[in-house]
């Protein structure tokens, strides 16, 4: 299981549970914002999480671990993406990115899935 694969069920599980959730009434804060464990509030954390892995792919064009092992993009000649300005940029995105999801899995450790090796 890639990160991105193991960031995305996770996801779908706080989606799914949230949504059952709302069948119930949500808790709201003093103010009339959605409480931290609303189920508005968990579906729109997981939207945002969830455009965070769709950059990283459409950054990488490949998965997590991949990246992290330095394997070069398909299709892109190694030469010339160490010559382009746009692939540095790339490149720096992707372990940006990278980051990012590292931090959001941690927050999963506990999952049997969870590898020890995506770690911050």
């Amino acid at each position: 299981m890639e990160l991105t694969d193991f960031l995305l069920a996770r996801l779908a599980e706080d989606e799914d549970d949230a949504r059952g959730r709302l069948a119930g009434d949500a808790p709201v804060g003093t103010d009339g914002r959605r409480s931290a464990g609303s189920p508005e509030r968990v579906l729109a954390a997981c939207t945002a999480q969830r455009h965070v892995v769709d950059a990283y792919v459409a950054v990488t064009g490949e998965s997590a671990a991949a990246v992290a092992a330095g394997i070069p993009f398909v299709g892109v000649d190694t030469l010339a993406a160490a010559e382009s300005t746009m692939a540095s940029m790339q490149l720096v995105a992707a372990s940006t990115y990278d980051r990012v999801l590292r931090w959001y899995a941690e927050v999963h450790a506990d999952h049997p899935d969870y590898r020890e090796d995506w770690r911050p």
